[in-house]
């Protein structure tokens, strides 16, 4: 996974402990590919956050609550094609 994040155009990692929301994200419309890392029930952990977060990726919150990760992928899949216009 590390390794697909790192060559991708533009990734999302989302964390519950990240100080940036997803709310101020600004995501470039031109990106043609978003990969979306959600953690597992018990968190991604600080390693993993430091091998995952190359050149292009973006560790941010989705908000409050904190989702199971079962809902988490869905709320996130939409809230990035909400702010890009897409649905």
């Amino acid at each position: 996974l590390a390794e697909i994040l790192s060559s991708s155009p533009y990734s999302l990692i989302f964390h519950e402990d990240a100080e940036t929301k997803f709310s101020e994200l600004n995501i470039p419309k031109d990106v043609a590919i978003i990969y979306l890392v959600i953690g597992p029930e018990g968190g991604i952990t600080e390693e993993e956050l430091q091998m995952f977060n190359g050149g292009t990726s973006n560790i941010i919150k989705l908000g409050e609550p904190v989702l199971r990760s079962a809902h988490a992928g869905f709320a996130a899949l939409a809230a990035v094609q909400t702010k890009l216009g897409r649905w």
